[in-house]
């Protein structure tokens, strides 16, 4: 089977382009390719969701003051009583630029992701404790929809740092040729709506709550089925909906 390239694939997760009838039916048929949407697409969904806040914040100068010094120490070389043989100079091979040229280029993709509404993905070390469950949550079955009868839980977890994770779970989602689930939380009372991210093909997901986010007030959990239309607004079809018990 002939799948997807890299850039046709991340063009739909942004809806940047419509889904042709043809990209479509391989979708329906494709695990690969529409896993590949559907990670793309909890990139976009949660890079929506950025604010001014979420960027980082310029170092002070006595940090670039520092990174200079290293620059300078790393271009002297070190004092040597051994005779020193004839050898042509090759600037691209001296260490001390080539780490500050690495370094530009790091920061420089850094800069591009903040820039296009990236996101920061923080890994856990071996070091760091595993998070304590504080709650499980059943997820309710919305009726008067044509598809199986969904279900799923969703697992709520904080750890020592109070960061929040949701791991949810939904089995028997019919699958949908040019559309995919993503996950919301939602404020009944209110009528407002947090997108944490795509349900993956294998309706499993992890997602990171937004810090300071109330789950009393922000209660419900919500799967939409979301056409490829590249709208961030909630489609209006729920498969499946619950209820946050903490």
């Amino acid at each position: 089977m002939t799948h997807y390239d890299d850039t046709t694939l991340a063009l739909i997760a942004l809806g940047e382009t419509s889904v042709a009838a043809d990209q479509a039916a391989h979708l329906s048929t494709c695990a690969q390719c529409r896993a590949e949407v559907a990670k793309l697409g909890a990139v976009v969904a949660t890079a929506r969701t950025i604010q001014g806040d979420d960027y980082p914040v310029a170092p002070p100068d006595a940090v670039w003051k520092r990174i200079v010094e290293e620059i300078h120490r790393d271009d002297v070389p070190p004092a040597s009583s051994a005779p020193v043989a004839d050898v042509l100079p090759v600037a691209s091979q001296r260490p001390g630029r080539g780490r500050w040229a690495m370094s530009l280029a790091a920061a420089a993709v850094v800069g591009l992701l903040l820039g296009a509404g990236g996101t920061w993905t923080f890994a856990r070390t071996a070091t760091t404790p595993p998070p304590t469950q504080v709650g499980q949550v059943s997820v309710s079955i919305l009726r008067g929809l044509d598809t199986p009868a969904a279900t799923g839980q969703a697992v709520l977890r904080s750890d020592s740092a109070h960061m929040r994770t949701m791991t949810l779970t939904v089995e028997h989602l019919a699958a949908w040729p040019g559309a995919f689930y993503e996950v919301w939380l939602i404020d009944l009372a209110h009528n407002h709506l947090v997108a944490l991210g795509v349900l993956g093909a294998d309706g499993r997901g992890v997602y990171t709550l937004p810090v300071g986010l109330s789950l009393t007030e922000y209660s419900a959990i919500d799967v939409s089925l979301q056409p490829m239309n590249g709208s961030p607004e909630h489609s209006g079809k729920s498969a499946v909906r619950g209820t946050v018990t903490t």
